[in-house]
């Protein structure tokens, strides 16, 4: 049985100059669309992840939280 990797960068997220720590940068109304995008993408071609993994930072845990839902 063959294992696949997917890599996959956070969505866009608002300017660093909104929030005073970089780790609580939030995904711009964009990137929700973007991450949603991604997300329809794989349900199409019927992509499923056994483990999703992102660090703690709130851009990429939405990012992947969308993905998850999906």
């Amino acid at each position: 049985m063959s294992k696949e990797l997917c890599l996959l960068r956070h969505a866009e997220s608002v300017p660093k100059n909104f929030y005073d720590e970089d780790k609580l940068r939030e995904l711009s109304p964009k990137g929700m669309h973007e991450a949603a995008q991604i997300a329809e993408f794989c349900e199409k071609r019927k992509l499923r992840f056994d483990l999703i993994t992102c660090s703690s930072s709130k851009r990429t845990s939405t990012t992947a939280m969308v993905l998850a839902e999906q």
